[in-house]
């Protein structure tokens, strides 16, 4: 059963990038690189690319936003 402690590592993922970008932890909501790396490892970026698309279905859509 590899394929569905896959799938289930992915959702637990994808829950907790939600979680950490819709939910302030700083003075603004969001989350640093380092924040998600440190989360969800080496892969963050297409965990949140996963994300963008189950949130394009809501209207919703994660976006990189540079520090300065």
């Amino acid at each position: 059963m590899p394929e569905t402690t896959d799938v289930a590592e992915l959702r637990e993922k994808l829950s907790r990038a939600a979680q950490l970008l819709f939910f302030r932890h700083h003075l603004q909501p969001g989350a640093k690189a380092w924040e998600l790396r440190r989360a969800l490892g080496r892969d963050y970026e297409q965990i949140l690319k996963l994300l963008d698309a189950e949130l394009e279905k809501l209207g919703l859509m994660v976006k990189r936003v540079s520090e300065g």
